[in-house]
């Protein structure tokens, strides 16, 4: 018993001094892009890859309709992935003039996954910025404004946009957006000390000439998903220092959550099962440091079931001191999203933490397959 309370205490520790050191270094997200007056329009071309979202397709379109930014500087390009609904045809039926519509199925040479999808768009496009959002999305009217800025005489080679789920109507739902909106906010913190981490494929944007550059997807293309912050760690490679997140709320692109547990722990699985990938070796270091200490939490789960002697006192002990230590890094994040932080959500949340984190961890060990858009992978 002694043992084991001395390891939970040093991997409480760990996780404490993360949170910590999270906090500390959140000071310097500064705001960025820096505002400009007059500044040139570079020609942006957002690229989509789009499987089986015929319900939302026609969603996404309608907010790229609505962009601030001069119609004859943006191009959409959409590649259909092998979608066995119409996505395609209510894709193509849309008005709207700047909007090229590709099947995948038509082009024999193009790799697998969404990768392979993003990558013919971006062999397609026409901008000097490719500007990658999810199917599934809703962009905000200044997004390609604040893109723009980002890029013209910024020294920019990568952008990380801030991404918010939407859905509250549960309490599965709003622990979601939480979780999320600090995972986000991670990734964030992280790129402004210069230690490009985590990003997310729904707001992510980079220079056309640095993707060719760097080889685009190849050594990284052997994963179904990572399109975004494995790319991203190519870049920090050989551009340091030259990739930054939009830490601007106006540019925040929102998608849903997870509606089943199934759909959730899919997605979770398919996050994980990049993890051996990520040329940024702090990644996997601090997602095993994180499991670990969900794996400590539910081992206290277990004995406080089991009604071991004052387990339950410890356990309780344990979540306050990582909550205290969360707390105020979460305050900033949800601040910055426009959220608040409610208790019960949140609470809730820590203990669905503690026991999906550890089965998704086994799972993408042991078993690394999940359904992701009715298509089985690895």
């Amino acid at each position: 018993m002694a043992l084991l309370l001395l390891i939970s205490a040093i991997l409480c520790g760990f996780y404490v001094a993360y949170f910590l050191r999270l906090t500390l270094q959140s000071s310097l997200l500064n705001e960025y892009p820096k505002t400009k007056n007059e500044i040139e329009f570079a020609f942006i071309s957002i690229v989509v890859a789009a499987r089986n979202e015929e319900a939302n397709i026609q969603k996404l379109l309608e907010r790229f309709k609505k962009l601030d930014y001069p119609t004859n500087c943006f191009e959409i390009i959409l590649v259909d992935d092998y979608s066995t609904d119409k996505t395609l045809e209510k894709a193509k039926s849309f008005p709207l003039e700047n909007l090229i519509c590709l099947s995948k199925s038509d082009f024999s040479s193009a790799k697998p996954y969404k990768k392979g999808a993003l990558e013919l768009a971006i062999h397609q496009s026409k901008g000097s910025i490719i500007a990658c959002t999810d199917s599934d999305c809703e962009v905000p009217v200044s997004w390609l404004n604040l893109l723009n800025i980002c890029f013209v005489n910024q020294k920019t080679v990568c952008v990380s946009g801030p991404v918010l789920l939407t859905g509250n109507d549960s309490l599965f739902e709003k622990f979601q957006v939480l979780e999320f909106a600090g995972l986000n906010y991670i990734g964030a913190v992280n790129l402004a000390n210069n230690n490009p981490q985590t990003s997310n494929g729904a707001n992510f944007a980079f220079l056309k000439a640095a993707f060719v550059q760097v080889g685009g997807y190849d050594k990284i293309d052997q994963v179904a998903s990572g399109d975004d912050e494995l790319l991203m760690q190519k870049f920090s490679q050989t551009f340091p220092a030259q990739i930054h997140f939009l830490n601007n709320p106006a540019a925040i692109v929102t998608t849903q959550v997870q509606f089943t547990f199934n759909e959730f722990l899919n997605q979770r699985i398919r996050w994980a099962s990049k993890s051996n990938v990520y040329s940024n070796k702090s990644t996997p270091l601090t997602m095993f440091m994180i499991a670990s200490n969900m794996f400590m939490m539910l081992g206290w789960i277990i004995l406080t079931i089991c009604r071991y002697t004052n387990a339950w006192i410890i356990f309780l002990g344990f979540i306050a001191i990582m909550m205290l230590a969360e707390m105020p890094f979460m305050l900033k994040a949800c601040r910055f999203y426009g959220i608040q932080l409610k208790p019960l959500p949140y609470f809730a949340g820590k203990i669905i933490q503690f026991i999906y984190i550890p089965w998704v961890a086994i799972r993408a060990v042991l078993r690394p397959k999940y359904l992701w858009k009715n298509r089985k992978l690895k």
